[in-house]
């Protein structure tokens, strides 16, 4: 046992209190014989044993109450010594930062490198010295804090194993160094023993330099000589959908591979497994120091989950498999709430919409029209996703309907008209919709041209664009628009499309796990041309819209090692190995397919992949480490705050909550046997 405040085990001899008071002020008693009180004498005896007992026990309480509160003050506690604590001084301080990001799994490179950090402890004396050790990949953690004991160091070393996460030298760098700034030394040093991957140095650390005043040695792990073929290639990153409506046309998964090596690699294997067999197979070359794409087509067709690996080689390893699920929606039901029914059907944007979203009987979506006087709360309640074509106002209960469809993931697409009015709509969608309407605007008109206005300005970067770039998809720049509707409050929101002239044309702002959209037309024919001379690029802009509302229901599929895995409430998460994990947030740290089993007993299943880039193993010098972050005493920006470790060591608190527990219990029993225990 040991004592985090040894100075109050003074007060122990505060236990002996209750003797002296008890010494000091105890009764003299005369003893006087009076013959007639003789046939009492067996019975006083007894009454006086009884008094004598309670006396001493009571005391005993008292002295015990003292003594139980002065080692609660004491802070005691059990096991291994803890971490140095602030200011306490030894003659060196060191932290050993051992890297376990995926590069390391790489050959011989962990095996290497834990030999280092061996060496690096013991060059420690035990007792005099203080030694730390952290391990990192994305982030920082301890795990065996500054203490002169190096036993407890080289024990979790041994336990060690390279993960597969990326690698952040800078988050490493900064936890050692606020560990050595809380504690007094002599000399105070850093070991960092890495492959010092050029890509976990980043931007480098900016104004950020070491505030300890620590030296800093970098042990660099060299790539070994003659990798094998594994060790040379990889595949860098994948382009896989997380979801797709079943509409019967292959989809496109693509990875591009490196070649890190220094020959060239020829006829290597890449196949496309899924649902367990290999559906696809390419063989590809792959000179050395090149990097060459693969893309294969399938046809997703079974709804739900479709898991599956794109593998590189004959025998892929970690860093040459990619895992993928391919959730696939059958016919998606989409309410169309018409505020604008017109006999003329060119004018009527909810009867166009909802002829561009089912063409035919092959279309992926199965929309429904329906009056903006007559919706109702189970028509929002049976889809997936709602347009609003010149609707302005909605029963109450609608209105929480539409915002429960948001929340569980689902997707409301605002098209305000000539009906709508700004007023109405901002005070019933206000809280809903991306932004608010201030106007309706038409354009200027330029000389020989018509008052018309077309996009200006697209972020193909947005999911309903991304498939416009391809050739022959539809020229965006084409529609004219002769009137819009000029927004305010979109300050929340991504615009993903401006008009000609700088005003925004559709905006998207996430609400709960769904998506909140406004175009700021009402896709008839009297404000815009697009459904009547541009036919081919309105079906796929409705398309893309109802899509984009649609699967974000469906939720994410693909993660990285070192991300969070967020369980819903009453969920149970299996790793790869078919383990329980137990957590409501669980750090996914192993690539696989983890599979989510939900409250109702539905699973789904999570991708998990390593970071590709790790395999590239270009490096920075440890000299260029060094001289980056080493102190200088004119900068300013020294020694900013430290990044805080992913985990910390054991708290040390101990046992002195249950020492004043048992304070608090002898206190009333002290004062029920006081009560009952007579003075005379």
């Amino acid at each position: 046992m040991r004592f985090g405040q040894p100075l109050f085990l003074l007060a122990l001899a505060g236990a002996a209190l209750p003797v002296l008071i008890h010494l000091l002020t105890r009764d003299r008693v005369r003893q006087v014989s009076f013959s007639t009180l003789r046939f009492f004498a067996e019975a006083s005896q007894r009454v006086l044993r009884r008094k004598k007992f309670r006396e001493r026990l009571l005391l005993a309480t008292r002295m015990a109450m003292l003594a139980l509160l002065a080692l609660a003050f004491a802070r005691p506690m059990f096991g291994k010594a803890p971490a140095l604590e602030p200011g306490q001084s030894v003659r060196h301080a060191r932290v050993v930062l051992l890297d376990t990001s995926a590069s390391m799994r790489r050959g011989e490179r962990f095996a290497t490198a834990r030999a280092l950090a061996g060496e690096a402890i013991d060059e420690l004396q035990a007792g005099t010295d203080g030694v730390a050790l952290v391990t990192f990949d994305r982030s920082a953690r301890i795990r065996a804090a500054l203490a002169t004991d190096p036993a407890d160091a080289q024990a979790r070393l041994a336990l060690l194993e390279p993960a597969a996460g990326g690698t952040d030298l800078l988050a490493a760098l900064r936890q050692a160094d606020a560990m050595l700034a809380e504690v007094q030394a002599q000399r105070k040093s850093i070991v960092l023993i890495s492959d010092c991957a050029r890509r976990g140095w980043g931007e480098g650390p900016g104004g950020w330099r070491l505030r300890s005043g620590a030296e800093l040695a970098v042990r660099a792990v060299q790539a070994e000589a003659g990798a094998s073929l594994a060790d040379d290639l990889a595949i860098l990153e994948a382009d896989v959908p997380n979801g797709l409506i079943r509409d019967g046309q292959p989809a496109v998964l693509g990875v591009r591979l490196a070649n890190f090596g220094r020959a060239d690699h020829a006829d290597i294997p890449v196949a496309l497994r899924v649902g367990g067999e290999v559906v696809a197979t390419q063989r590809v070359t792959l000179p050395a120091g090149a990097t060459v794409p693969v893309r294969f087509r399938h046809g997703f067709d079974q709804p739900g989950d479709n898991v599956g690996t794109i593998e590189l080689g004959e025998a892929p390893g970690a860093d040459d498999v990619h895992y993928f699920n391919v959730r696939v929606i059958p016919r998606i039901g989409v309410l169309i709430v018409n505020g604008r029914p017109s006999d003329d059907v060119r004018q009527d944007g909810a009867w166009l919409l909802r002829l561009a979203l089912a063409p035919g009987p092959e279309s992926p979506f199965a929309p429904t029209a329906v009056r903006a006087d007559a919706v109702t709360a189970d028509d929002v309640r049976a889809v997936r996703a709602v347009v609003l074509s010149d609707v302005d106002t909605l029963p109450a209960d609608v209105r929480v309907e539409l915002e429960a469809l948001l929340a569980r993931g689902g997707g409301v697409l605002w098209l305000p008209g000539p009906r709508t009015d700004a007023e109405a709509f901002n005070e019933a969608f206000g809280e809903l919709a991306p932004c608010r309407l201030r106007r309706a605007v038409a354009p200027e008109a330029k000389p020989g041209q018509p008052a018309a206005v077309t996009l200006g300005e697209v972020d193909y970067e947005h999911p309903v664009f991304g498939v416009f770039q391809r050739p022959h998809a539809g020229n965006l720049s084409a529609p004219r628009f002769t009137r819009y509707w000029e927004v305010t409050d979109s300050q929340l929101a991504r615009v993903a499309a401006r008009f000609a002239d700088g005003r925004p044309a559709l905006l998207d702002r996430p609400r709960g796990a769904g998506s909140a959209m406004l175009l700021a037309n009402p896709l008839g024919g009297d404000w815009n041309d697009l459904p009547i001379d541009h036919g081919a690029l309105f079906v796929s802009l409705a398309h893309q819209l109802a899509h984009h509302l649609a699967v974000r229901t469906e939720g994410r599929t693909a993660y990285t090692v070192g991300e969070p895995l967020t369980l819903p409430d009453g969920a149970t998460l299996t790793g790869p190995d078919g383990e329980p994990l137990s957590g409501d947030v669980v750090l996914a740290e192993t690539p696989g397919l983890y599979t989510l089993t939900g409250p109702d007993g539905q699973t789904t299943q999570w991708a998990v992949n390593a970071e590709g880039a790790e395999a590239d193993p270009a490096a920075i010098a440890a000299e260029e480490i060094v001289a980056a972050v080493a102190p200088r005493a004119d900068d300013p920006l020294a020694g900013a705050a430290p990044l805080a470790a992913d985990a910390t060591p054991e708290d040390p608190d101990g046992p002195w909550w249950y020492l004043l527990a048992a304070v608090t219990l002898l206190v009333v029993g002290e004062l029920a046997l006081a009560n009952r225990t007579p003075r005379h």
